[in-house]
C-alpha cells in the first residue's frame, strides 16, 4: 500500500494525492466500524436473550445464571470498543482540522461531515448497549428505587470510558464478578447509575449494600495498573463518638489532582446516601400496565410493506412498520427515518382522532 501510494504521487499533484490517502482512511474507517457493529451486534443479542431469560425461573436456569454473571464483561468489552474506535476517529478529524490550511476546501467539508456522520452511528450504537445494562442494572436496583431516584439527578455521563480509566474498569469488571460475597454491578454500561462507579448487591438481601468508585494509575509500559477501590457503605452505621470521623482518608502517594476529585465524588455520594427530611419513601412495587401481549401482537402483525395500527387503550395507539432483516452497520447508516414515516398511511390521523 505505501509503495503504491508512493508510485501514485509521481503522477498526482499534492492536493489530489493527500485527499486520495485520506479517502483511503476513511475506507480503512468504514471497514474497521462494520467490524465492530458486527461484533456488537452479536453482544446485543446475547445480552437481550439474557434479559428475556430473567422473565422465566432464573434460579432453575443454570445457563441463565452464567449468562447473567458475564453479562456485564460481554457488554463493557463491547462499549469499550465502540468508543475506543470513536476516539480513533476523533483523532483523525483533530489531525484534519491541523492540515486544514493545505487542504481543499469542499473536499474538507466533506470529508468532515463524513467522519461526524460516522461518530453519530458510534454513539446510537453506544446508547443501545447501554440501555441494555439500564435493563439490567434496574433488576438489582428496583429494591432501592429511592436511591435509583436520587442516581438520576445527576447529570448524564454520556459515551463510555475508554482510556486508563476504562481499561482498570474493564479489568475490575472482567476479575470482581463479586466483592466480599456482593455481586459487582458496573454503572458504565448504563445510563441511569450515574454517582460512583461500582455498586455491590447483597443477593440475600436483595438490596445493595455499597456504592464504590475505581481510580487506575498506570504503572508502566508493559500493562501494569494500580486499581484503587473507595467502597460507601449505603447503610448508616451507628459507631460510638469517639470512632467517627468526617475527614475522608485517601490514599498516600496519589497523584493530587486524582485524589481531589476522588474526594469530590466521595462526598457527593455520601450526600445522595444521607437520609432527607420528610423524603416520600418510593414503594418498590410497580403498579400500571405495560401492554406487552398487545405489543407482541403488534409485532406479529406489522410488516415492512404496509404498516399496522393498533389501539391498546382509549388513550394509547400504536403504529408498527418491521424493517427487513439486515445488520447493524445498515440499520445505523443506511435507513433513514423519512423511509418510514413516508410508509405510515394518512388514515394514522382517523386513528389519531379516537383518541382525543
Amino acid at each position: 500500500m505505501i509503495l503504491f501510494l508512493h508510485t501514485l504521487g509521481n503522477f498526482i499533484n499534492k492536493d489530489n494525492r493527500d485527499c486520495f490517502i485520506s479517502f483511503i482512511i476513511l475506507l480503512i474507517t468504514a471497514k474497521s466500524i462494520k467490524k465492530v457493529f458486527a461484533e456488537s451486534e452479536e453482544i446485543f443479542e446475547f445480552c437481550w436473550k439474557t434479559l428475556a431469560g430473567l422473565k422465566g425461573k432464573s434460579d432453575t436456569n443454570k445457563e441463565l445464571v452464567t449468562d447473567l454473571i458475564i453479562f456485564q464483561e460481554k457488554l463493557a468489552e463491547c462499549l469499550f470498543s465502540l468508543q475506543k474506535l470513536r476516539n480513533e476517529i476523533s483523532t483523525k478529524k483533530r489531525d484534519l482540522i491541523k492540515r486544514k490550511a493545505d487542504l481543499n476546501k469542499d473536499w474538507f467539508a466533506k470529508t468532515m461531515k463524513r467522519y461526524s456522520y460516522f461518530t453519530k452511528g458510534i454513539d446510537h450504537v453506544i446508547n443501545m448497549g447501554k440501555a441494555l445494562g439500564d435493563a439490567f442494572a434496574f433488576f438489582f436496583y428496583r429494591g432501592n428505587l429511592d436511591l435509583l431516584e436520587k442516581q438520576h439527578f445527576h447529570k448524564r455521563i454520556t459515551g463510555f470510558v475508554a482510556g486508563t480509566g476504562g481499561i482498570g474498569e474493564l479489568e475490575f469488571v472482567r476479575k470482581q464478578k463479586h466483592l466480599n460475597g456482593y455481586l459487582t454491578i458496573y454503572h458504565g454500561i448504563t445510563n441511569i447509575l450515574r454517582y460512583g462507579d461500582f455498586s455491590f448487591y447483597d443477593l440475600r438481601a436483595h438490596e445493595i449494600v455499597e456504592i464504590a468508585e475505581l481510580k487506575t494509575k498506570k504503572m508502566d509500559d508493559q500493562g501494569n495498573y494500580e486499581l484503587n477501590l473507595t467502597i460507601i457503605g449505603v447503610k448508616t452505621q451507628k459507631k460510638p463518638a469517639g470512632e467517627v470521623s468526617s475527614k475522608i482518608k485517601l490514599k498516600n502517594g496519589m497523584d493530587p489532582a486524582t485524589a481531589e476529585k476522588l474526594k469530590r465524588q466521595v462526598e457527593a455520594i455520601i450526600d445522595i446516601l444521607k437520609p432527607k427530611k420528610n423524603e416520600t419513601k418510593l414503594s418498590t412495587n410497580l403498579n400500571g400496565t405495560f401492554y406487552f401481549s398487545e405489543l407482541a401482537e403488534l409485532y406479529k402483525v406489522s410488516g415492512a410493506i404496509e404498516p399496522k395500527i393498533l389501539q391498546f387503550s382509549e388513550g394509547v395507539l400504536m403504529v408498527g412498520v418491521r424493517f427487513r432483516k439486515a445488520s447493524l452497520m445498515t440499520k445505523v447508516f443506511n435507513r433513514k427515518l423519512r423511509r418510514l414515516t413516508s410508509l405510515i398511511p394518512e388514515r394514522v390521523v382517523d386513528s389519531l382522532k379516537k383518541l382525543i
